[in-house]
């Protein structure tokens, strides 16, 4: 991807099929180029570029339960990194859904650069709030739920 790039060798099996795992990959459109190395009195050197579109990827969404007394200044604090490569995911549009009974609220917030986001829980009524976490960004899947929000 742009002008980051990785030198790997890899061995073909006895059918002569080589196999790379591209799930650190991450998405976006990335250039591959296939060298079969020196020329050999077997096979001529040559070489190959083919291109591979990584559309969606996994997050690992961390949002550790919270207990708050009504009315105190406080935050559920939820990180989303990439699954595989263990990085945070910045900028990524994240929809926080709070249930208490029969009501509820959606609200949007974006990752800052270390793929956390904070959400107040200063205003909320008291209760054990259910809250489900997801996106509508098309990249990423994200998901999480349950009673992660506690007021007293």
């Amino acid at each position: 991807t742009g002008s980051s790039y990785k030198t790997v060798s890899i061995t073909t099996d006895s059918k002569g099929i080589a196999k790379y795992d591209g799930s650190s990959l991450s998405v976006s459109k990335h250039k591959i180029v296939i060298s079969s190395g020196e020329s050999t009195k077997y096979m001529a050197a040559s070489t190959k570029t083919i291109y591979l579109t990584v559309n969606k990827g996994t997050t690992n969404v961390i949002a550790p339960p919270v207990t708050y007394k009504k009315g105190v200044k406080g935050y559920l604090t939820i990180n989303v990194t990439n699954k595989v490569s263990k990085k945070p995911i910045n900028a990524l549009v994240i929809k926080v859904k709070l249930s208490l009974g029969n009501k509820s609220k959606t609200f949007s917030f974006k990752t800052n650069i270390n793929g956390i986001v904070k959400v107040p829980t200063k205003s909320l009524p008291k209760g054990n709030i259910n809250v489900v976490i997801s996106t509508s960004n098309k990249n990423y899947v994200v998901s999480k739920s349950g009673i992660l929000i506690k007021i007293k």
